[in-house]
């Protein structure tokens, strides 16, 4: 499975599901070579305390600086398991706390960055995730995201996402295919928001992608160095 079909489980998922998505979440990871590479200029700007928001299989530990300071807050208990993998591999540190994005129950102003990578497509309320975000960053903190959004209207694409999103949401751990991204992030009172579009080639029907980063207003953290 790709890794946008393979995020967050619903609370309510059976056991056994949750078990068997984590599993499937660091297999997939195995296999998966070109979106890492997509992503570590994007991570190479992290510095201070970071907080990983759905980490998932621990797909993202090796990308982070070493000089981080990790806080991973994941629904499904089942992947603390291969995060403690990752975080031995490479030798991070990673701090898991069970939770979702919706009320991540930290600190206001606690974080120099959040990291949010194939999660936002699956959260159930987009803003209160986005508002929870911004609640938890330092003023001038950095939203960092990788994520699938909807194709352009009226295409054939968005046509088939629109179709399928209602299914695929039910076996996906609630992923959805057309979900409009930067919309909400330019509703939701980051400033600076800055974002290409790209497609990977073995994400036909999660086409296309952003990547990119998103500022709370306030005075920004010197710059390391």
């Amino acid at each position: 499975m790709p890794e946008t079909a393979m995020r967050r489980q619903n609370l309510k998922t059976p056991g056994w599901a949750q078990k068997a998505f984590a599993w499937a979440l660091h297999a997939g990871n195995r296999v998966m070579r070109d979106t890492p590479e997509r992503k570590r200029p994007l991570f190479a700007a992290l510095s201070g305390r970071v907080l990983e928001v759905g980490a998932g299989a621990g797909a993202n530990v090796p990308l982070y600086p070493k000089d981080t300071q990790l806080i991973g807050v994941e629904p499904n208990r089942f992947m603390f398991r291969y995060l403690r993998e990752e975080s031995q591999k490479f030798r991070r540190v990673m701090h898991l706390l069970n939770g979702r994005a919706e009320s991540l129950g930290l600190q206001d102003n606690s974080f120099d960055a959040v990291v949010c990578a194939h999660v936002l497509c699956s959260v159930d309320d987009l803003a209160a995730a986005l508002n929870e975000i911004l609640r938890v960053l330092r003023p001038g903190g950095l939203l960092l995201f990788v994520e699938h959004v909807a194709a352009p209207r009226a295409t054939p694409l968005r046509v088939a996402q629109r179709l399928l999103s209602p299914f695929w949401q039910r076996v996906a751990g609630g992923c959805r295919l057309d979900r409009e991204l930067w919309r909400a992030l330019d509703r939701a009172g980051f400033t600076e928001l800055t974002y290409e579009h790209f497609r990977l080639p073995w994400a036909v029907l999660f086409s296309p992608h952003i990547m990119g980063w998103a500022r709370k207003p306030g005075p920004r953290r010197p710059q390391r160095g």
